[in-house]
């Protein structure tokens, strides 16, 4: 009986100890977090995204280039979903030469089971997306867009996104090689208006900017010129110059709409070219 106080007070002492080491270590431990201006880079396990991102098996670690990285931001777009709504690109190219090496950075030192959170406070307002590899894909799952946050079942609720089940007043605009996820619902799948698959090596792709609105416009896939173009005739050419004003006039009278414009104006070229 004797021995029982000096034994007893002995583990009191070990389990103060050991408590007090777990307290250390976690205090310790720094968040995987990167801030850089108006960029700020974090990791998250897939686990708390969500149940469509938990479910993937990721391709991390990545070997990408800073290129690549670049490349794709150059092509993400989106659309406002009104009357008058026009595809517009997400990064301006000074944008991108600012953080495209950070975001590439970032998907270099993702773990199997970690998903990439950016925030990007650009000139017109925050831009926030999760980013992840699945197979040869590269996701894009946007939370907000310039400002804008989109309302979506899918996205883990956030002091941010209280009102999820809201409509949504925009959504990506996929370009060539890019399609829309598609989640499975109870009723079916659903397209999500707000996360895009790219492949990882996506085509370098060329904006085509126009003269009365650059952010209407969309990426431009075709050869500067083809041999058939140099080819065409100056009655040819003519002809389809006429069309081609009288298809902007209609636009400028808002006799059509943007929509309508970009598509029977490809037709034109379509056909003429």
């Amino acid at each position: 009986m004797p021995e029982t106080k000096p034994v007893t007070a002995f583990f009191r002492v070990l389990i103060y100890l050991l408590i007090a080491f777990i307290a250390s270590a976690c205090a310790t431990k720094k968040e995987r977090k990167l801030e850089r201006g108006g960029l700020t880079l974090k990791y998250f396990n897939k686990a708390t995204r969500g149940a469509a991102v938990a479910e993937y098996q990721m391709n991390h670690p990545l070997k990408i280039s800073d290129a690549s990285v670049r490349a794709q931001l150059t092509v993400l777009m989106f659309e406002e979903l009104s009357l008058m709504g026009k595809k517009k690109f997400i990064f301006q190219p000074e944008e991108i030469d600012e953080i495209g090496g950070l975001i590439a950075k970032g998907i270099r030192h993702l773990k199997p089971d970690n998903v990439l959170f950016f925030e990007w406070d650009g000139p017109k307002g925050t831009t926030s997306a999760d980013v992840f590899v699945v197979e040869q894909y590269i996701h894009w799952r946007f939370n907000s867009v310039h400002g804008m946050t989109y309302f979506n079942t899918n996205m883990p609720l956030s002091n941010n996104n209280l009102n999820r089940w809201s409509s949504s007043t925009w959504r990506m605009a996929p370009v060539k090689g890019q399609g829309f996820h598609v989640s499975d619902k109870v009723l079916g799948s659903n397209s999500d208006g707000n996360w895009i698959l790219s492949p990882v090596n996506l085509p370098a792709l060329k904006r085509r900017v126009s003269k009365d609105n650059a952010d209407s416009t969309v990426p431009d896939t075709a050869p500067a010129q083809s041999s058939k173009e140099k080819g065409l005739s100056t009655s040819d050419k003519g002809a389809l110059e006429k069309k081609l004003e009288f298809l902007k006039d209609l636009r400028s009278k808002d006799l059509i709409d943007e929509k309508e414009y970009q598509l029977k104006r490809q037709e034109l070229l379509d056909t003429l070219l």
